[in-house]
């Protein structure tokens, strides 16, 4: 069980990609873990895996193709907290060349709440039951993102409302996602209180300042009126000082 925790990547450990089933040992691309990553770093945003390896057995259980990619570790539905139009564009534009460098390409399904993505030999696109767009439009949509990815390195991110109360269930399998995973419980909390430190930072640093400006500006005006205050004193003393012997000499 502690093996689980291994760390794969700086966000993913070892029981994101598990088989459901409690089997113990699993199967994974590496390249399929460096895509996550590419796009999580890409994102700034915690990914969640839905499925990713799945035993013959467990891939029976939920309904799974008979030669799902899930059960040779190649294959990993999952979304993120971006929003599932920004997460698969970083997918689209992210994942395909990691595969091709080992010489794969890539299957993308679009589900309503997650993308499956997968190794295979030849590009592929579908989408699951339920999504308004057909695989037609689908592969056009990719087809336009991969255009927008060769001629520029930057990943086109809209602004979209997150839907906690979405069900994010696998809707080709009906698996649950993985709810304790490195980026849900450890990186999203650390994230988040990072966040708050930041903010709250942000407000100390320019109260302090400004404190310190403030105890700057009045020792100075104290030690400009101490000096005046001791100069009129001395110039008084001066005066009381001189001897009257002086001024009748003067005089005379």
């Amino acid at each position: 069980q502690s093996g689980l925790n291994t760390l794969l990547s700086n966000n993913f450990a070892v029981k994101e990609f598990v088989s459901k089933d409690g089997s113990d040992g699993f199967r994974l691309a590496p390249e399929l873990v460096q895509c996550l990553q590419t796009v999580r770093d890409t994102l700034k945003s915690a990914v969640y895996i839905n499925s990713a390896y799945r035993t013959v057995t467990h891939n029976s259980a939920v309904g799974g193709a008979n030669y799902s990619r899930h059960m040779s570790g190649t294959a990993v539905d999952a979304y993120s907290n971006a929003g599932l139009w920004n997460y698969a564009n970083a997918v689209i534009c992210k994942c395909r060349p990691i595969f091709q460098s080992n010489g794969q390409d890539i299957g993308l399904g679009l589900a309503n709440t997650y993308i499956h993505a997968d190794m295979r030999p030849s590009y592929d696109y579908w989408t699951y039951r339920g999504v308004s767009m057909t695989a037609s439009e689908w592969n056009n949509y990719i087809m336009n993102q991969w255009s927008k990815c060769s001629t520029s390195s930057r990943i086109e991110i809209t602004n979209q409302d997150v839907n906690e109360d979405k069900d994010h269930t696998d809707e080709d399998t009906e698996e649950s996602v993985e709810t304790d995973t490195i980026d849900d419980s450890a990186q999203s909390s650390n994230s988040s209180s990072s966040g708050n430190d930041s903010n709250n930072l942000n407000v100390i640093v320019p109260v302090v300042v400004a404190g310190a400006l403030v105890v700057i500006i009045a020792l100075i005006a104290y030690f400009i009126y101490r000096r005046i205050a001791l100069n009129r004193k001395s110039a008084q003393q001066k005066e009381i000082d001189i001897p009257l012997t002086s001024y009748v000499q003067q005089d005379a």
